[in-house]
């Protein structure tokens, strides 16, 4: 009796200690098996004496494709730095032709920094923001995004990701934009959303894709830049 016990205890221990696989973590090889597919790591650098930063990839199994998603990810931090200057160039140029009867001259700012959206089932979504202040009642901050197949280097295109259901997808964003917004919105209808692939922000998600709009391109400065999940279900049958 002692012994049936004993292994009834050992089972349920087992049992208790082995955890479930996180959601979004998995990798189907086939029906029966599932392979755990860990995030990339992902380390900022900063560039010295200027306000830049880039992200820098590691633990990725092909190092090819290490390679060519970090040399595309310094190319936009060292593109950033060269237009850091350019911005103090002329900041310097205007504040020596600033005349002060128009009053106090405030300094003009740059920031270029990034945000890691989405990191899972090797699939890396990054957006680059652009802060820039040039006098006047507030800065503006823009965006460019990214999003690469980790297994490749490659970057994935939002016409191809939603399968060329660009129809759909605006009429999902715009009806999601409405029930959040209502008359704030600066749209009246899906077909002023613009979605291409040289502009538009977007990003993965645990349940589709994430467009994200620009300061006014939806609706006023002090909404920032809305984002909206559009379910993979509107752009694959």
């Amino acid at each position: 009796m002692k012994k049936i016990l004993f292994a009834f205890l050992a089972a349920a221990l087992t049992f208790a200690l082995v955890k479930p696989l996180p959601i979004g973590a998995k990798e189907k090889m086939s029906s029966n098996t599932q392979v755990v597919v860990k995030p990339v790591t992902v380390t900022k650098v900063k560039i010295k004496n200027k306000p830049v930063t880039y992200p820098q990839i590691s633990k990725v199994k092909d190092q090819n494709a290490r390679k060519k998603i970090n040399e595309f990810l310094k190319t936009k931090g060292l593109n950033a730095a060269k237009a850091y200057t350019k911005f103090k160039a002329v900041e310097a140029k205007d504040k020596a032709e600033w005349d002060e009867s128009l009053g106090d001259w405030w300094g003009y700012e740059y920031d270029y920094s990034y945000k890691v959206k989405y990191n899972e089932n090797n699939q890396l979504s990054i957006i680059f923001y652009t802060y820039t202040y040039l006098g006047g009642a507030h800065g503006m901050t823009t965006g460019q995004s990214y999003n690469f197949d980790v297994k490749t280097g490659k970057l994935y295109k939002l016409s191809s990701t939603i399968n060329g259901k660009m129809a759909s997808v605006k009429d999902a964003a715009f009806n999601t934009l409405s029930e959040q917004y209502g008359d704030g919105l600066f749209i009246s209808k899906a077909s002023e959303i613009v979605l291409n692939d040289r502009s538009t922000l977007w990003t993965f998600d645990k349940k589709g894709i994430k467009l994200i709009f620009s300061q006014y391109e939806v609706l006023p400065y002090a909404a920032g830049m809305p984002e909206v999940v559009i379910p993979s279900s509107v752009y694959i049958n």
